[in-house]
């Protein structure tokens, strides 16, 4: 089972988020200033792994504020 949390992620996950930390951070960010961002082609192109870390960490920044990185 893996496990999405940005706190204690499992250790594929980790290393998922290591090499694609510039992607997850960059549309996290995007979703907070640009409400159509989940509907752009670059988005829709992400595997879906990557748009569920998106939202993963977009969700942790609502909750922890929104100056964290991965």
């Amino acid at each position: 089972m893996l496990n999405y949390n940005l706190n204690n992620p499992t250790p594929f996950i980790k290393q998922y988020i290591f090499k694609n930390n510039h992607i997850i951070n960059k549309f996290a960010d995007l979703l907070f200033s640009d409400p159509t961002t989940t509907s752009s082609s670059p988005f829709n192109s992400l595997p879906p792994l990557t748009q569920k870390l998106i939202f993963e960490l977009s969700l942790y920044k609502l909750e922890n504020g929104s100056d964290f990185y991965l």
